[in-house]
């Protein structure tokens, strides 16, 4: 059996050095409006402690699940995990929790643990609930949830430094680089990549799922791996709007066209 190693503190090391290079240039605009830079202080201070509470253990710390039951699902995984139902996860039924990766900041040589939607589980079957812990097992492993998030992350925080820096050194870029340029070019160009990542963003989310879909048939056949993308895609369409259907329509499609395609190696 192979243990998971814990990704949580590579998020802080993702954000934590940008949201302070920005927070310092922010100080450094603001250096002659001391309530101001107070301000800003106590809100980086305020992020640096949200920030490192919340990443700590992801999504929740464990005992926010107290009433863990740990149940028999005969996961087929090589990775050392217990699975536990949480009935808390069935509390509310439009925040669809169907099953959870508890992660603290180490594992400490353990298993790893996963709470179930016991009421997703009564409804769905087993079948259906050993992919979907599979799949979270096989996302986690893989760092998926850390990829996404960079993805976000990083162009944000990076488009807010710049503008903060341009401000901060407008004067001095002026001397080197057009005024016209620099007023009207930067901008469009920021905005553009910021958009660029977004699109990125998206089209490796749609890469992601099919990489999972397509790693659940080593353990499931494809009959069983289909009903489950469907039976997801019921149970987190709801409240979705009529032209977000269309779209999430035309996104299984092609999920399941994939599924149906892919050849073993």
């Amino acid at each position: 059996m192979k243990y998971l190693k814990s990704s949580n503190w590579i998020y802080m090391v993702l954000i934590l050095p940008l949201l302070t290079a920005d927070g310092v240039l922010a100080v450094m605009l603001s250096r002659n409006h001391p309530l101001v830079v107070a301000l800003i202080l106590g809100v980086l201070a305020f992020a640096w402690v949200k920030i490192i509470g919340k990443f700590s253990h992801l999504p929740y710390k464990k005992r926010a699940y107290s009433d863990l039951e740990k149940i028999d699902l005969d996961i087929p995984s090589e990775w050392a995990v217990e699975v536990y139902a949480s009935p808390r996860m069935a509390e509310y039924d439009f925040l669809t929790r169907i099953v959870e990766l508890i992660s603290p900041m180490s594992f400490g040589g353990k298993p790893a643990a996963v709470a179930v939607n016991p009421e997703v589980l009564k409804k769905e079957g087993k079948t259906f609930m050993q992919i979907a812990v599979m799949r979270e097992i096989e996302r986690y492993a893989r760092r998926i949830p850390v990829k996404l998030f960079a993805l976000i992350a990083l162009p944000v925080t990076l488009f807010i430094g710049v503008i903060l820096f341009f401000f901060n050194y407008h004067q001095m870029l002026t001397s080197y680089f057009n005024l016209a340029a620099l007023n009207l070019l930067l901008p469009f160009a920021l905005m553009l990549l910021f958009l660029l990542s977004l699109f990125f963003w998206n089209s490796r989310i749609s890469r992601y799922d099919t990489l999972l879909d397509t790693a659940m048939l080593k353990y499931f056949s494809k009959h069983e791996v289909i009903e489950y993308v469907k039976r997801m895609e019921m149970l987190m369409e709801k409240g979705d709007k009529e032209k977000s259907k269309v779209f999430n329509e035309h996104f299984l499609s092609s999920r399941v066209r994939k599924i149906e395609e892919y050849r073993k190696k």
